[in-house]
């Protein structure tokens, strides 16, 4: 999938699987089941892709992103999903879905971009039913990992100040946590995904309202 970024957007060329999706996905799919079908929000939902495998499992999806022409691709690749364009602001203070009508709400490495996260831990209370799953992953940080990019030399890659819009929060377990119990966020717990334990890419946050 061709991505870019320009005018504080992503911009999307296709409505091919993310970067992310084949180590981030399945631990997600897992989680959420498909034993039964549940209603599902994804922020962030980019180009549309997951929020179509989610649905190819049986469940209700709807996916909200900010970037124009990824709706776009959403829409006319993905007909069959309603798809909106909005950003978290917007979703917090104006009733762009009726609150509390979603039993899940997912968001794949999106808070690492947020200037503000925890709004989008606000957007996922509003819309979340009493009991709902909150899902988020955002790229794993931790001492080990930490201490091997620094004896590689590996900070001005891992922190490129040449990818626009890019990462702005670095969050470990802790921290994460620390800000969804701040945010009255429950039952709170980590997977892990991609490379070895301990210097995983990724971690998934699984968290009730």
């Amino acid at each position: 999938m061709d991505v870019y970024k320009s005018n504080n957007q992503f911009l999307y060329y296709d409505a091919k699987e993310q970067q992310t999706f084949s180590y981030i996905a399945p631990i997600v799919i897992k989680i959420i089941g498909v034993q039964k079908e549940l209603r599902i929000l994804e922020f962030g939902c980019g180009n549309g892709h997951f929020c179509n495998v989610l649905s190819t499992t049986g469940h209700n999806v709807v996916g909200v992103d900010v970037s124009e022409t990824g709706i776009e691709h959403a829409r006319k690749n993905f007909p069959g999903i309603q798809f909106i364009q909005s950003d978290i602001c917007t979703l917090l203070t104006k009733p762009v879905l009726a609150e509390e009508s979603f039993d899940v709400v997912v968001a794949i490495e999106i808070i690492e971009h947020l200037w503000y996260p925890r709004e989008i831990m606000r957007a996922a209370k509003k819309y979340l039913k009493p009991d709902g799953q909150f899902i988020i992953s955002t790229p794993y940080h931790g001492y080990l990992k930490n201490l091997a990019i620094s004896l590689f030399n590996k900070w001005d890659r891992h922190f490129s100040v040449e990818w626009d819009i890019g990462h702005v929060k670095f969050f470990s377990v802790k921290t994460l946590k620390r800000v969804l119990e701040d945010e009255a966020f429950r039952n709170i717990r980590f997977e892990f995904a991609g490379r070895i334990p301990a210097f995983w890419k990724s971690m998934v946050c699984i968290s009730k309202r």
